[in-house]
């Protein structure tokens, strides 16, 4: 998926940002609250807005592999 990673070894193998070790999940619930893109990139800083939308992705990915079963 690009920027986004799993390991097991790396926050108890949750999807993570690759080059971070910024769960997929804490992106996206900041976005579920209401935080828009650009201050979600000033809380973290390191991230680019790519980053964000390759959160979004992986959120649709998994919706539809979980429609698909």
């Amino acid at each position: 998926m690009g920027r986004v990673s799993l390991d097991p070894n790396v926050i108890r193998g949750e999807a993570y940002i690759e080059g971070t070790q910024i769960p997929i999940r804490v992106i996206l619930d900041l976005l579920n609250s209401g935080e828009s893109i650009e201050s979600i990139l000033m809380i973290y800083p390191d991230l680019t807005e790519e980053d964000v939308w390759a959160c979004i992705d992986y959120a649709m990915w998994q919706t539809f592999e979980m429609c698909l079963n």
